[in-house]
């Protein structure tokens, strides 16, 4: 049996397109709409929609330094969602032994 695999495409849209397709999002029309009557993927438009957004600027810290900062905090918030999620078991347990004295 003799298969021949067949490599996709890929299409390349210039950014004129782009704009266009986002502002026809902006003007109120769906995604989906968009996608089916230009014949492109309704998340394609969904991804240049977000590539489009600018990032968010950093608070006045350095970059490492804040994101130093901001991993110390996640790692502290981790610690304590383990510990109240561990205290909310064991009252879950405490209400189950005593629902079933009763």
């Amino acid at each position: 049996m003799n298969t021949k695999k067949h490599k996709r495409l890929r299409r390349k849209y210039d950014q004129d397109f782009k704009v266009e397709v986002l502002k026809m999002l902006d003007s109120g029309q769906s995604a989906s709409h968009i996608s089916r009557s230009l014949g492109i993927g309704e998340n394609l438009i969904y991804r240049w929609k977000k590539e489009s957004k600018p990032p968010l600027p950093l608070p006045e810290m350095e970059g490492a330094a804040k994101l130093l900062q901001v991993m110390e905090e996640n790692e502290a918030l981790r610690k304590q969602l383990k510990r109240v999620e561990m205290e909310r078991d064991i009252l879950k347990k405490v209400v189950s032994i005593f629902s079933q004295t009763e």
